[in-house]
């Protein structure tokens, strides 16, 4: 792989501080704009930047933030349980009757020493429709891999390896760790406006912008303005997160297995199946619940081949690269 992928983890680092820093200012014009909903003078506009300044919204400020604080120190403590919720998963373990799952907990393990990891991952087998692996967890003694069985079945041992080397190379480089963060951070985020957005919509907030249709119908605009930008906001600050966070494991797989090739044979595999499951109309991903709080951590996106919810927001800015992409970086164009 020719790219300088000292220079990419850098600059994911600094990508990451300035995520993080984004969605610092985000919260804190959240926490301030409910500090305002929620004051007996917020039908006055004129009174709002003096209302921010009051003790009371200082507290009301400082809450929110906690409260934002205490949510993601919840999905550290059980984002790995979180990433398997709604799936029909197999732990599996080294006295496995089933030769595939015997095959890949020894693949896993193989993988886990040629990183250097001290600690193997939990490995599960999924049952579903469509063919994905993804990793999960804020450190190694927390941290899972899990497979789709369609993938396990398809796979030759080369690409097995090759795909659990890349999902065990997100954890060695924490991508799990800042994709539990940036995703708690975004969800809640659109959550909280959704919760406004209902408030002032069928709550006790009405009369008072009956009171001062000026103050109140602000209000509402803000906050509709919010629940149509913030998701597109927030997708595009995962979109800036991640999308070299793939190239950097695929790069991660090469340096254990030595074998770029079997990676792209492996994407290779995927993206025809999703391919195939458009042509067929059918949805895979449906039919398993939060898929939607996974796709960030899959190994592919399932919109690369065109395949989701076209009302999902956050499904129109990829957080993957793309398969071309990935391709050329392995040297395996010729694949396409």
């Amino acid at each position: 792989m020719v790219a300088n992928w000292r220079e990419i983890a850098r600059v994911n680092r600094k990508k990451t501080h300035y995520v993080i820093l984004s969605f610092v200012v985000i919260y804190l014009f959240l926490g301030a704009f409910i500090a305002i909903l929620f004051s007996p003078y917020a039908y006055n506009v004129d009174l709002w930047p003096s209302i921010v300044m009051l003790e009371s919204s200082i507290n009301i400020i400082s809450g929110f933030m906690l409260f934002a604080i205490v949510c993601v120190l919840f999905s550290v403590l059980f984002g790995a349980k979180f990433s398997l919720s709604g799936l029909t998963a197999e732990l599996i373990t080294e006295g496995q009757q089933d030769k595939q799952c015997r095959q890949l907990f020894h693949v896993v393990e193989e993988m886990r020493i040629a990183s250097g990891m001290r600690i193997n991952p939990k490995i599960y087998v999924i049952s579903a429709d469509y063919m994905n692996a993804f990793a999960a967890g804020w450190s190694e003694k927390d941290a899972i891999v899990a497979i789709t069985r369609p993938l396990l079945d398809v796979l030759s041992r080369e690409e097995l390896q090759a795909v659990m080397a890349h999902e065990l190379a997100h954890i060695q480089h924490a991508d799990t760790r800042v994709l539990t963060v940036v995703s708690t951070l975004s969800g809640l985020a659109v959550w909280v406006v959704d919760c406004l957005f209902r408030s002032v919509l069928y709550g006790g907030s009405s009369r008072r912008r009956s009171n001062n249709q000026r103050g109140g119908g602000l209000a509402l605009v803000v906050i509709i303005a919010l629940r149509v930008l913030l998701p597109i906001i927030t997708a595009l600050l995962v979109m800036y997160v991640s999308r070299s966070r793939e190239m950097m494991a695929d790069a991660g797989c090469v340096k254990m297995t030595r074998n770029g090739r079997a990676l792209a044979q492996a994407l290779v595999k995927i993206h025809q199946s999703h391919k195939t499951a458009k042509l067929n109309k059918e949805q895979p991903y449906s039919s398993t619940m939060h898929n939607s709080l996974r796709s960030m951590s899959f190994m592919y996106s399932p919109a690369e081949a065109g395949v989701g919810d076209s009302w999902d927001i956050a499904s129109w800015f990829s957080t993957h690269p793309s398969l071309a992409e990935r391709l050329k970086a392995l040297n395996a164009e010729d694949l396409l």
